[in-house]
C-alpha cells in the first residue's frame, strides 16, 4: 500500500457516498409507506392524515441530518473538534432556530414549522461540513510519516511505502515502543 494524499479524500468521498445511499434507501420506504405508517400510531384519521402530510419532511430530514453526521464524523476523526463545534453553533443557533421560531409561531405552522427550522439547520450544517472538506489541502492534513509506520498483515508486515519489514515483533510490540 503506497501512501498517497488522495486516499483519505477518496475514502471520505466513498464513506459519504454510501452512507448517503443507505439513507436514500430508509427516506425511500418510509416515503413509499406514507399512506400506511399513520396507522402504526393511531387509528384516528385526523394522526393518519397528518403522519402521511409531514412523512415527506421527515424523509428530507434523515437524509439531511444523516449527511451531516457522516461529515461531522470526518470533522472529528481529523481532530477538527473546535471547527465542528463552531459549525453547530452557527448553523442550529443562528439559523436552524430562528427559522423554526419564526415559521411555528409566527407563521403558525406548528410543529412543521418547528420540522422545517431543524431541518434548515441541519442541511446548512451539511453545506458547511462538505465545503470544510472539500477545501481541505489533504496532503497537508496527513503528510508522509517520519516514523517507520507498520501495517500488519497476518505474518507480512509492510511500512508505510510498502516495502516489507521483519522486526521480528508483533503490533502490540511496536505500538510499544513508539
Amino acid at each position: 500500500m503506497n501512501w498517497e494524499p488522495e486516499n483519505p479524500r477518496q475514502l471520505e468521498l466513498l464513506s459519504t457516498l454510501c452512507s448517503f445511499y443507505q439513507f436514500i434507501t430508509a427516506s425511500a420506504a418510509l416515503y413509499g409507506c406514507r399512506y400506511i405508517l399513520g396507522y402504526a400510531f393511531s387509528d384516528e384519521k385526523e394522526v393518519v392524515d397528518y403522519v402521511e402530510e409531514i412523512t415527506p419532511l421527515l424523509s428530507l430530514s434523515i437524509i439531511i441530518d444523516s449527511l451531516g453526521a457522516v461529515l461531522s464524523g470526518v470533522a472529528r476523526g481529523c481532530g477538527w473538534q473546535h471547527i465542528g463545534a463552531y459549525v453547530n453553533l452557527g448553523a442550529y443557533y443562528l439559523v436552524g432556530i430562528p427559522v423554526a421560531f419564526v415559521l411555528g409561531f409566527i407563521v403558525h405552522l406548528k410543529g412543521k414549522g418547528l420540522w422545517i427550522g431543524m431541518v434548515t439547520g441541519a442541511t446548512v450544517q451539511s453545506f458547511l461540513f462538505s465545503l470544510i472538506t472539500s477545501l481541505t489541502d489533504w496532503e497537508k492534513q496527513f503528510p508522509i510519516p517520519s516514523f517507520p509506520v507498520i501495517i500488519s498483515n497476518g505474518s507480512k508486515r509492510k511500512d508505510i511505502q510498502g516495502d516489507i519489514v521483519e522486526f521480528g515483533m508483533n503490533s502490540f510490540d511496536v505500538m510499544k515502543s513508539l
